[in-house]
């Protein structure tokens, strides 16, 4: 028997072949570590999501913090990073390329006036929360350019010149008042506010039916005493610090309506 032909030679592989298996090796390593660190990054920023919603509960922090970054000038894609994406867009009918775009959260409505991704001005308008225990009543954050917090006192104890005001009783019940803050405040305009989204039969609104009429009427001495007896009774539960006059401010609002169709 020729002992040749029954031993079995040895396998030979070629060099092609083992560096291609080495390259296999290292990219399917690489993809391992790549996945592993996608999961371990969803993981984390779960966590910070989770442990930012604790925090609320209990405290104002998170949200202070957040509306602490924002500021009249600062580019959209930036804020965007804090705030996130809108849930609603509404053009302006009034300034061409203007928009508004909605942010609300559990304690506050967040409207940023927006030209050319470059925030114009923005509302903050502080929500009720009944559904949190922890945190009962009112979201108060601090008024910008003002050592004053929103929802403390009424709008007589704001005492620097009123630069004109707007309300409406019709589709939203709102009254917001401007005060020009000269180079202290950057010349910008700050608004202080009360609207009625959340609230239901407040006479605060009533008032404001009796400043409308008197202002239709031209009624100057009614004028005076229903804007006085308003300012004295109402507390402000809306700021905002535009660039823009009261006209794009108001707009910005959400009718009652448009409130409850979207959140």
């Amino acid at each position: 028997m020729d002992e040749n032909r029954n031993s079995q030679s040895p396998m030979t592989v070629s060099p092609t072949r083992l560096s291609w298996q080495y390259v296999k090796s290292v990219g399917l390593s690489i993809v391992g570590l790549m996945l592993a660190f996608g999961s371990w990054s969803d993981t984390k920023q779960l966590s910070i999501s989770l442990y930012h919603s604790a925090i609320s509960n209990f405290t104002h922090n998170v949200e202070l913090a957040q509306l602490d970054k924002l500021d009249v000038g600062n580019y959209l894609p930036f804020a965007e990073l804090t705030f996130g994406t809108p849930q609603v867009i509404k053009t302006s009918r009034l300034i061409e390329g203007v928009q508004f775009r909605y942010h609300k959260n559990n304690k506050y409505l967040l409207t940023l006036i927006v030209k050319n991704e470059i925030i114009e001005g923005y509302i903050v308008e502080s929500l009720m929360m009944f559904e949190n225990l922890g945190l009962p009543g009112q979201f108060q954050p601090p008024v910008p350019f003002l050592e004053a917090f929103l929802g403390q006192q009424p709008f007589d104890k704001f005492t620097f010149p009123d630069n004109g005001l707007w309300l409406d009783t019709a589709n939203l019940v709102y009254f917001i008042e401007q005060h020009q803050m000269g180079a202290p405040g950057l010349f910008l305009n700050v608004f202080l506010g009360y609207i009625e989204h959340e609230r239901h039969h407040d006479t605060s609104a009533e008032m404001l039916v009796k400043l409308d009429q008197a202002l239709i009427y031209d009624n100057m001495e009614a004028t005076e005493t229903s804007l006085s007896n308003f300012r004295r009774h109402q507390v402000p539960n809306l700021y905002a610090v535009s660039k823009h006059t009261g006209s794009i401010v108001a707009e910005a609002l959400l009718t009652k309506y448009e409130f409850n169709t979207y959140f």
